[in-house]
């Protein structure tokens, strides 16, 4: 199953898992015997579906179950159970990406009858690499595209938005500033044009992951923006509802704010650069994850500029 309006296979998690639930409850309903069920509840934009903070981690809950309780007549916890069992089962109903992606998942089932999909340190790594090389829209007609200073946008910054312009603008010195320091090797960038993204040509991949394959990221503040950045791709790819029902004002300002407080309590100059160079890498690769995603609320949903600098 693609997403056509990106033209990309699954551009957020909450879309592989959607897409994973519904078709671990269609063959759920064939192993309870279940004939008639209504359709209703197993359309993917019904499929109820959040992610919550789960320690250090990000974790995922579906009421699946409860929903179809009702329909099925069927105890809840015996349908999470029977749906759990068949969501990672490597049938010919998922694709081999799909399959990969899910291995990157623990599952537990959590009376009276949830779904608990806990990301594990490798998938949060995969999921990041992704946003900061190569952002999901790119190429896909829609945000892809560069704006010039020149393009009709104005070039002073709006009262509303302007944590969210200055965290972008802080996103892209940052990045320029690592550059010249050596830390990274971006790409050459038209200075007069704001970058959708800032292509990275060193390190690759991005050390997100220790020796022992663990996080490095384990920072309150730096945790918290991982979070914020997985759920706003989950939200601007969300088949539930229209963008237009999305209030991206309050999105953009929210993230521009987890940015800013994880900037000011995560350190990448000093000791930390000196000292642990990949922990200083791994934290300008959320600057490289959370650039692209400021610029296309700001350009793309609000058509307000996002300045290289202030």
């Amino acid at each position: 199953m693609k997403e056509e309006s990106v033209g990309v296979e699954y551009p957020a998690i909450a879309h592989v898992l959607g897409c994973s639930l519904q078709a671990a409850a269609v063959l759920s309903s064939q192993t309870l015997g279940i004939s008639t069920f209504g359709q209703k509840y197993l359309e993917l934009q019904a499929i109820p579906l959040r992610a919550v903070k789960g320690g250090t981690q990000v974790v995922y809950v579906s009421a699946i179950a409860l929903k179809l309780a009702n329909a099925w007549k069927k105890p809840v916890i015996d349908i999470a159970t029977v749906i759990a069992a068949n969501l990672f089962c490597a049938d010919e109903s998922n694709d081999s990406s799909t399959n990969a992606a899910l291995q990157n998942f623990t599952l537990k089932v959590v009376p009276p009858g949830w779904i608990y999909l806990q990301l594990s340190d490798l998938g949060t790594a995969a999921w990041l690499e992704r946003l900061a090389q190569a952002p999901p829209w790119v190429g896909s007609g829609g945000a892809g595209g560069q704006v010039s200073r020149g393009a009709g946008m104005p070039c002073y910054p709006n009262a509303k938005l302007f944590d969210a312009q200055y965290a972008h603008a802080r996103c892209c010195s940052l990045l320029r500033l690592a550059h010249r320091e050596g830390i990274i090797a971006l790409a050459e960038a038209d200075l007069e044009i704001s970058p959708h993204f800032w292509s990275v040509k060193a390190p690759t991949p991005i050390p997100w992951l220790d020796s022992d394959e663990k996080l490095r990221l384990v920072h309150p503040g730096e945790r918290n923006l991982i979070f914020h950045l997985l759920t706003l791709l989950d939200r601007l790819y969300c088949v539930s509802r229209s963008r237009h029902q999305v209030d991206w004002e309050k999105s953009a300002r929210t993230l521009s704010q987890v940015f800013l407080t994880f900037y000011s309590q995560c350190r990448i100059w000093g000791e930390v650069k000196t000292e642990n160079p990949q922990l200083a890498q791994a934290r300008l690769g959320l600057i490289l994850a959370t650039q692209p995603l400021l610029h296309f609320l700001l350009q793309d949903l609000l058509g307000v500029l996002a300045p290289l600098e202030l």
